[in-house]
């Protein structure tokens, strides 16, 4: 249950958010901000408070609150995109050829353009034409869209309904969890 939101804009100082925070008696606390802006809170919080439970979502978790958080969030939940424990041919390919071409391992952002544009792709190849409305409606026709590491929907409106997975922070890693 949500108890209440703490909506923030950069002239408060984290401490401030802090005390905030504190004044909730929260026995959770999620984060839906960068990396950076979460773990600042979190650090200015366990000055004063004890920490309740974290958790964060992509956002937080892509933006590193792993390395800028330290070990106050050790044990912070975090949600981000599905992960197969086992890697699909599909998603082993994908991450190697990524690899070589960019030195870096991929993120979300790297699989979602990767998928979104073979799916455009595939969807122009269908209806042999470019027109907006004719290849939007055979995007939001196909079912299901081939991911990178599953199969994916989107319902009427074009929002995306996949799988997502929790992870969580062990010794400054993202560790997934069952």
């Amino acid at each position: 249950i949500v108890v209440s939101e703490v909506i923030f804009e950069s002239k408060e100082t984290l401490f401030q958010l802090a005390e905030s925070i504190s004044r909730l008696s929260p026995d959770g606390i999620v984060f839906v901000v960068s990396g950076i802006d979460a773990s600042g809170i979190i650090q200015q919080y366990a000055k004063h408070y004890t920490v309740p439970n974290l958790y964060g979502s992509l956002w937080t978790k892509a933006t590193k609150i792993h390395e800028y958080g330290g070990r106050i969030v050790e044990g912070m939940i975090l949600v981000d995109s599905f992960k197969n424990r086992t890697p699909t041919d599909r998603e082993k390919n994908f991450d190697e050829s990524y690899i070589k071409q960019f030195k870096a391992n991929p993120n979300f952002a790297a699989r979602y353009a990767y998928e979104t544009l073979h799916l455009f792709a595939d969807a122009v190849e269908k209806v042999n034409t470019t027109d907006s409305e004719t290849v939007k409606a055979e995007i939001i026709n196909t079912d299901p869209i081939k991911g990178i590491t599953d199969d994916y929907r989107m319902d009427k409106f074009g929002d995306v309904i996949r799988k997502q997975s929790l992870y969580i922070i062990k010794n400054n890693r993202y560790e997934l969890l069952d």
